[in-house]
């Protein structure tokens, strides 16, 4: 299993929003910083169309 780093940009402000939404999805161990949320995840993590 491959671990990347995901970054999720974002507006300043929703920081807060976008890591309650990554929780309820089953990601932990977040870091949030002004404008973005990074966190560890596999190539499979990745939503595709």
């Amino acid at each position: 299993m491959n671990k990347i780093t995901l970054i999720a940009t974002l507006s300043f402000g929703l920081e807060a929003v976008v890591k309650r939404e990554l929780i309820a999805l089953g990601f932990h161990d977040l870091r949030v910083s002004d404008g973005k949320v990074e966190l560890d995840a596999t190539p499979e993590d990745i939503p595709t169309v």
